[in-house]
Formats: structure tokens, sequence, C-alpha cells
């Protein structure tokens, strides 16, 4: 029989050891947590959601470029607001304005993201057709 010297022991002990057998915690449970929001949604008809869309509008571009950053938000968070209120109206309507408005309030949301003023000031152009066009039906 041969002898086995300390030396390999040892590092046999040590390659036996990383197969070692470990258990890891399947308990994927996070605490709950709970943040109250309140979110005041406008009302009116369709054509004064499109005006109140417009009049928060109306200063963004200018908002954008002077720095105005929160105010700008303010206006697109109000803009948005309106939107959610309008869109099913105008899609129960049945008329083609729905996938107009929903670019135009996209673009808003693209101005005051990537600070293009320019970009608001087109949508509020384009919102100001939109509900003259509106307007005549």
């Amino acid at each position: 029989m041969p002898s086995t010297s300390p030396i390999a022991v040892g590092i046999a002990a040590l390659f036996l050891s990383g197969c070692a057998t470990t258990i890891v915690s399947t308990d994927t449970t996070a605490p709950v947590v709970t943040v109250a929001t309140t979110t005041t949604l406008p009302s009116g008809d369709s054509l004064q959601l499109m005006k109140n869309i417009a009049a928060a509008g109306a200063d963004l571009g200018n908002a954008i470029a002077n720095g105005r950053g929160d105010e700008a938000r303010d206006a697109l968070a109000t803009a948005k607001a309106n939107w959610i209120v309008l869109e099913p109206q105008l899609q129960q309507l049945k008329l083609d304005l729905v996938e107009d408005l929903r670019r135009i309030v996209d673009m808003m949301t693209t101005a005051v993201e990537r600070k293009r003023p320019a970009d608001a000031d087109k949508a509020n152009r384009f919102l100001g057709l939109v509900i003259d066009a509106y307007s005549q039906l």
C-alpha cells in the first residue's frame, strides 16, 4: 500500500471542499411597499379637452428654451391628463383624429424629455389645425 504524504492530503482536501453543497434560499418574497397617489383627471367634451391640451402647450416651447423644466413638465402632465380622458371619447366617436392627436402628445413629450422647443411649437401648431378641423365637424 503506498503511503500518502500530508501535502497530498491537504491538496485533496482543498479540491474536495469546492464540491460542498450550497443551499440557496428560494424565498423571494420582498416587503410590499404601497404608495398612494391621487390623480385628478379633467372633464369636459372633446373640444374642451383639446383646447386644454393646446393651453398647456401654448408656452411649452418657451419654457423649454428658457430652462424652466419644472414648468414644462407640469404643462406636459396637464396635456397628458387631458389626453387620457380625450382618447376614449374620440375612439367612441370613431373619428380619425386619435392617431393625429396621439402623435401631437408624443411630440410634446419628446420636446420636454429631449429639450427640443421647436417640437413643442410644432405640436402646438398642429394641434391648432386639428382643433379647427374638429370644430367644423
